[in-house]
């Protein structure tokens, strides 16, 4: 029986770490295998995943460990020369960075024109029409620090409002929930039609599309609910149909009017 090593080339092909990686992503990767890619080749004696395999041995299997060797550590094993040393490092360098980078900022949608601002540089010169869709949760953290920010020139509504957590609702309801220890007053407050109304200017605003509002008291369930949301629904529908009687008159392609 021979007991003449394989290269990677004579590997099945599932089991090499580049055809690997296309088919079961990075994650199906061991970590000599990720390092055997970079490296791209082994010595006479070891193929780059058994190079790799001795090199992170050392480290005690380590990548922390392997980001602290020199250029010349790295080019005391067999095979590995300067310029793999270097790549190997400025691998390890570019994951320290990632980890330290942090999160991305999300995308903060408060109105269409966030909407539009976003697609527009992806769409504005493709040669035929397409329809995108982009789906949005009922977080509302911008929306009630730009309605908190709007609301500061009134004190005294600013004052009602801050002490409460602004929750979204189906169709455009927010509701301000109130702790039960203090919540009533506040409630009764804001439920004056004048503040209420103000209220849900604000957030109108600061979302881009009709919003209505509401104070509660946490665990409670207020019968005007339904109500609300009915009324809601009417008039999105009514929306809805006169947006269909523009498209059926002149069809559903952007008009641009120009004043001369």
């Amino acid at each position: 029986m021979s007991n003449e090593k394989l290269n990677i080339n004579q590997w099945a092909k599932e089991d090499r770490p580049r055809e690997k990686m296309m088919l079961h992503g990075p994650g199906a990767l061991s970590n000599a295998e990720l390092l055997a890619i970079l490296i791209g080749s082994g010595n006479t004696e070891d193929s780059a995943v058994e190079l790799m395999r001795k090199v992170l041995d050392d480290c005690r299997n380590s990548l922390s460990e392997l980001g602290k060797r020199s250029v010349d550590d790295l080019c005391a094993y067999k095979g590995i020369g300067p310029a793999k040393a270097i790549t190997i490092l400025a691998a390890s360098e570019l994951g320290k960075r990632r980890k330290d980078e942090g999160p991305s900022e999300r995308l903060r949608v408060r109105c269409s024109q966030d909407i539009f601002l976003y697609f527009h540089p992806l769409m504005c010169d493709l040669p035929v029409e397409e329809c995108w869709v982009m789906l949005l949760n009922q977080a509302s953290p911008q929306l009630a620090q730009e309605a908190m920010r709007q609301a500061k020139q009134k004190p005294q509504l600013f004052g009602m409002l801050k002490f409460g957590r602004l929750v979204s609702g189906e169709n455009g309801l927010f509701t301000v929930v109130y702790p039960k220890a203090m919540g009533a007053a506040y409630v009764k407050m804001l439920s004056i039609p004048e503040k209420n109304e103000e209220v849900a200017g604000y957030l109108t605003q600061a979302a881009g599309y009709p919003c209505t509002f509401r104070a509660a008291i946490e665990g409670t369930v207020q019968e005007s609910d339904k109500a609300i949301l009915s009324a809601q629904e009417e008039a999105r529908k009514q929306a809805e149909n006169s947006l269909n009687k523009v498209f059926d008159m002149f069809g559903r392609e952007n008009v641009r009017v120009k004043d001369e």
